[in-house]
């Protein structure tokens, strides 16, 4: 809600920039935008919903999504600069630790939206990879 949220984004974009914008070490800003954007980036183009809209079902799918991501064309490639039209998300799907990694990553974000009073649950909340060491 507008009225009581304490971050002056316009938009979930803007949101994520503002908590990536706490991150101090170049490698976390950079892992976890990575994480932020694989994930906006399957919002809008597989669900069809802003990042403050997913629920727990769509944080399921995700994780599921994050094993094998399909259509392959679209969401995986080799290794190119962002810029580039070769450039894909996924190099391939991500092992159940960096699984765990990412919905760790994610999970922490919502938790701080939460207390931006930005959105108003986590929809990663104990959604967990099986055998993922923590």
């Amino acid at each position: 809600p507008r009225a009581t949220c304490v971050l002056r984004a316009d938009n979930d974009y803007d949101a994520v920039q503002a908590w990536l914008s706490l991150q101090e070490s170049p490698a976390t800003l950079r892992a976890y935008r990575k994480e932020a954007e694989r994930l906006m980036l399957w919002a809008l183009v597989e669900r069809g919903v802003a990042l403050s809209s997913l629920a727990t079902e769509d944080a399921v799918a995700y994780r599921a999504f994050l094993r094998q991501p399909t259509p392959r064309q679209r969401w995986v490639g080799p290794a190119a600069p962002r810029a580039s039209l070769e450039w894909r998300p996924f190099a391939g799907g991500l092992s159940s630790r960096s699984r765990s990694y990412a919905l760790t990553v994610l999970s922490a974000l919502f938790k701080w939206l939460i207390e931006q009073r930005y959105v108003l649950a986590n929809p990663f909340s104990g959604v967990k990879v099986r055998g993922a060491r923590q």
